[in-house]
């Protein structure tokens, strides 16, 4: 089993909010991360989850198609 660093985790972040997005974002930067991706609601999350799969996801909890948990 490999271990991961920082700057070689692959990130999702789920948020509607443009601003909280770039807040976001700016957390994940300073930490390290560089392998990051954003969509705004559920339906995007799933797909883009199709094509590769993200070491963490990083969710808002009220989306517009579906909750963070589900």
């Amino acid at each position: 089993m490999s271990v991961l660093t920082i700057d070689q985790i692959y990130v999702l972040l789920v948020e509607p909010s443009k601003a909280q997005q770039r807040i976001i974002d700016t957390y994940l930067s300073h930490m390290g991360v560089v392998n990051k991706q954003w969509v705004q609601n559920a339906t995007q999350a799933l797909a883009n989850m199709h094509k590769g799969k993200p070491d963490l996801v990083i969710s808002a909890m009220h989306l517009e198609d579906m909750t963070g948990t589900e």
